[in-house]
């Protein structure tokens, strides 16, 4: 069972993962695409997200929540 501790702890991971990403893909598409393993339409969907999308997108894709 994963506790509350545990689920913001990776929430948080998530998070952070998802702002590199977006970093990378506005400095140099091409390259984060290579490195993420990510396709262009992802890339640009990414790239388009606020802050705020990007925090719920993992709770979103991995059908959890604490909440």
């Amino acid at each position: 069972m994963i506790t509350i501790r545990m689920h913001e702890e990776v929430n948080e991971a998530n998070f952070t993962y998802l702002l590199l990403a977006k970093q990378m893909i506005q400095q140099d598409m091409a390259a984060a695409m290579f490195c993420l393993g990510i396709s262009e339409e992802t890339a640009e969907l990414m790239s388009k997200l606020s802050p705020a999308q990007l925090l719920k997108l993992p709770e979103e894709l991995c059908g959890y929540s604490i909440d």
